[in-house]
């Protein structure tokens, strides 16, 4: 019952920190509106990563590769291999000469692709394709039957088709706002160290730590208190992201589940971190180069562009692998357990002799 009550003071002790609590709510929301105003801004951009071999005799290949707005288009199939096989494009997309024709027959034309390697980085890229090419047929045989006169009534109209590509795994760029606050949850992880370094500084470790048992629970009271504060305000700032930029929830128990994971491991580094390194300065700087070294490593190895082998296998290494996979696939097992023993492996480094540590000058 004392170990409740003191993590349930714990808890009140830093929520009373008003500017601390600001930070942990606000910035992931701040960021995420400058990372969606800057990609908004982005989708009237060319596609600059695919090109189109355009060999159609007709005007919808014309028209597709305006919609799409590709920034190079080939009328020589040689000359656009040529560009793949330098690099210059990662996938070239060919349109035959008789695309027009199948749309005008009613057939889904067929679109050639010729890529580099395999991967999803123009994904995005090949769903407006399909999507484009559907709905051309759409438009071809509602003007043929007098529905409407042109496409651009198509809006007016009460028919409307959609189409919807489901998938067994959430692309990454549908959960930014998740990773952002994942990875600022490490860096909220020094505000923490500082203040279990004050809380030796004032002694007031040493006073309630009479015995190494009791040194443990006082440390574990601190570590679960941080656990809740943490997780419910990212959890408060990730709703109120989806709530002000209309962001749907991919999987909101998963996001939940993982980030009460990864904040178990922050909170785990904050407290090794501060049994190791006993100057704030110092251990402020560990933590923040821990995180933009694990955060680099995963954003490198998860890259499909990127060359670094060393850097996929090293990413698996890391808690936002796990975490990210977890959510992205809605896995729970093994992805969890091995969160929990990360956690574990960071907490045991921090309180190894935890009386010992508050007793220490």
């Amino acid at each position: 019952m004392d170990f409740i009550i003191v993590i349930f003071a714990n808890c009140k002790r830093y929520l009373k920190d008003n500017k601390t609590i600001a930070y942990m709510f606000f910035i992931p929301i701040f960021i995420t509106g400058f990372v969606y105003f800057i990609n908004n801004k982005g989708d009237e951009a060319p596609n600059n990563t695919a090109a189109v071999i355009n060999l159609d005799k007709g005007v919808y290949g014309d028209k597709l590769i305006k919609k799409l707005k590709v920034k190079r288009v080939y009328k020589s199939k040689t000359e656009a291999l040529n560009a793949l096989k330098s690099y210059k494009y990662t996938a070239i997309y060919e349109l035959p000469y008789d695309f027009s024709n199948s749309i005008n027959s009613k057939l889904k034309p067929i679109v050639n692709v010729y890529k580099v390697q395999d991967g999803n980085i123009n994904e995005d890229f090949e769903n407006n394709l399909k999507n484009s090419i559907k709905e051309s047929m759409k438009i071809n045989v509602l003007e043929k039957n007098n529905v409407i006169k042109n496409g651009k009534e198509i809006k007016k109209n009460i028919l409307h088709i959609s189409y919807k590509n489901i998938s067994n795994s959430i692309k990454y760029d549908k959960l930014f706002p998740v990773i952002n606050i994942m990875y600022l949850m490490f860096i909220y992880s020094v505000l923490f160290n500082k203040d279990l370094l004050e809380l030796k500084k004032d002694k007031i470790l040493k006073r309630v730590s009479s015995t190494a048992s009791y040194g443990y629970r006082i440390l574990a009271s601190i570590y679960i208190s941080i656990v809740i504060v943490q997780s419910c305000i990212s959890i408060l700032s990730l709703s109120a992201v989806n709530l002000v930029f209309t962001h749907s929830f991919q999987n909101f128990s998963m996001e939940v589940l993982n980030i009460i994971l990864v904040s178990m491991i922050s909170t785990s580094i904050a407290i090794m971190v501060s049994r190791i390194f006993e100057e704030y300065s110092i251990g402020c700087f560990i933590i923040t180069l821990m995180d933009l070294l694990m955060f680099s490593i995963y954003l490198i190895g998860s890259d499909d562009k990127s060359k670094y082998a060393a850097a996929k296998i090293l990413m698996k290494f890391t808690p936002f692998y796990w975490a990210v996979d977890s959510i992205r696939k809605f896995k729970v097992f093994p992805n969890a357990i091995i969160l929990i023993l990360i956690a574990l492996a960071f907490f045991t480094a921090g309180s190894v002799r935890d009386s010992t540590f508050a007793k220490s000058k």
